[in-house]
């Protein structure tokens, strides 16, 4: 963590360098009315219950996804804040890891749509076109949902670069870094819905590739050439795809 102090508030920031959640009470060596968590990520603000305090010390009850981070504000002013909903797993979930269609751009190498009976990583894929692809791919498929009160999200575990997300035909947002998810309440609607993830890796593995082609077959190109084609792939591709209420 690293802790800053204001003139009239304490800021902490946050990082859970671990590969695993970590759930617990935290304490922190100042005197605070209000805690606040602030995701650097999309700016929102939420409150937090505080568990104890005294003129030195307080606690807080807090959840971190893997790798995640975000800080913490600690001060006297009060504000009407939602309070937060921690992303923990396994909350009223619904899977969605078979019957994509995905299409991978025959301009870059690929096949053009071909069906994922199951999400797995493409350097997994025996098709070479997909195997090692570089670029984006879109991922397509339907779900059936009913409308709620409670707050839906979408969790894609990690998918290893980047990826955008499209709710009946409404971009929702970019999901780059822990906890791989966006809240995607208000764009659904009772019943059948379509989703859309375009999914981003590096040049990495179609360089690889390419270092093992004639120059007239390759797409990517590079001098000197900077892949061999014995160097490891890096993984690509969606893995996982959770609707999830809290």
């Amino acid at each position: 963590f690293t802790h800053r102090s204001l003139s009239d508030a304490e800021i902490y920031f946050l990082d859970n360098h671990k590969d695993t959640a970590e759930e617990n009470t935290f304490s922190f060596s100042v005197s605070g009315k209000q805690a606040q968590l602030w995701n650097a990520v999309t700016g929102q603000r939420f409150s937090i219950p505080i568990s104890s305090h005294d003129e030195n010390s307080l606690t807080i009850p807090l959840y971190m996804a893997a790798r995640e981070s975000y800080f913490i504000v600690i001060s006297d002013k009060s504000e009407n804040l939602t309070p937060v909903v921690w992303s923990k797993p396994g909350q009223n979930c619904t899977f969605l890891n078979d019957n994509w269609k995905v299409f991978f751009d025959p301009g870059l190498g690929g096949p053009g749509e071909v069906v994922f009976d199951t999400l797995h990583d493409w350097t997994k894929d025996p098709d070479p076109r997909i195997k090692y692809y570089s670029g984006t791919a879109i991922y397509k498929r339907n779900f059936k949902i009913e409308t709620s009160d409670k707050k839906t999200f979408i969790d894609l575990a990690n998918p290893d670069f980047v990826a955008k997300v499209v709710v009946n035909s409404k971009e929702v947002g970019v999901i780059w870094c822990s906890p791989w998810q966006l809240e995607i309440t208000d764009y659904l609607k009772d019943g059948e819905n379509t989703l859309e993830i375009h999914v981003a890796n590096s040049l990495i593995n179609r360089m690889v590739y390419d270092a093992s082609l004639p120059e007239g077959q390759r797409v990517s190109y590079s001098y000197p050439q900077i892949m061999k084609p014995e160097d490891e792939l890096i993984a690509s591709g969606l893995k996982q795809v959770k609707i999830s209420r809290k």
